[in-house]
């Protein structure tokens, strides 16, 4: 059951689309504090039951033309599994329910160009995973991941069609041993101006794991503008391989300060 924090990636590249719609009004050099509570549900390998409950907190500082951000999440998980960047692993003591702090996400992107006509903004980044969330405990991988990729965002219109790509570099730990992947994401945005925007993404990623299939999402979610201080973003997502979520959702908020 591909859980990796599908909808925490989701939502927070939601937010930095719908930010990068909004980027000629933003003055450079301000903060965003992001919570996003989100509930996942699916099967694992062995067919068993998983639930995981995911409550992260974004920082990041914006600049003209790059970006920063850290993400605490904070996990309670129910069902035999740990969680992996593509999907949750079965193993034998991780039963039960268990909460505690999960794996933190540093992420870094720099904007190379704004789009115009047929030229996208392209933005590589680069995301290092670093191994806090309890391997044993079913709350992390045990090892650190590197992810490097690039995000290309167009403008035609009040759509905002977008593609990312990037790849997974996982190292073993533990006797686990995690597999390089390709992550592929395509999908648009659409503004309602003031009224906020909805974006539709289709993601899939490489397997984690030998036998596992590449997990297959697809993500729906829609942001509104309370003021130029605070956003609202609720989402839904669909899996579509034994390496998905099968169905998610959630509700956050994003404080500009």
């Amino acid at each position: 059951m591909g859980l990796r924090g599908r909808g925490r990636v989701g939502c927070l590249a939601v937010l930095m689309v719908c930010l990068a719609i909004q980027k000629p009004a933003l003055a450079a050099g301000y903060s965003t504090l992001s919570v996003m509570p989100s509930f996942f549900a699916g099967q694992n390998q062995n067919n068993s039951q998983v639930r995981v409950y995911d409550l992260p907190l974004t920082l990041t500082y914006h600049a003209k033309n790059w970006r920063v951000s850290i993400t605490a999440p904070f996990l309670a998980v129910s069902g035999p599994g740990v969680l992996n960047a593509g999907a949750i692993i079965a193993i034998p003591r991780a039963y039960g329910t268990r909460a505690g702090l999960g794996d933190i996400w540093l992420k870094g992107s720099v904007s190379l160009d704004r789009p115009a006509n047929l030229r996208p903004e392209i933005s590589p980044y680069a995301l290092l995973v670093l191994p806090t969330g309890a391997r044993s405990r079913g709350l992390g991988t045990g090892a650190t991941n590197i992810e490097t990729g690039a995000e290309f965002l167009w403008h035609s219109g009040h759509f905002y069609p977008m593609a990312r790509f990037g790849y997974r570099v996982a190292h073993t730990r533990h006797g686990y041993r995690w597999r390089d992947r390709f992550l592929v994401v395509a999908g648009s945005s659409y503004s309602f101006g003031q009224a906020g925007f909805v974006t539709l993404e289709f993601e899939r990623r490489g397997s984690g794991r030998h036998h596992q299939p590449p997990a297959e999402t697809l993500f729906l979610a829609f942001t509104r503008p309370v003021n130029k201080h605070l956003s609202i973003t609720v989402f839904a997502l669909h899996g579509f391989t034994s390496s998905s979520a099968t169905n998610g959702a959630g509700i956050g908020a994003t404080v500009r300060f």
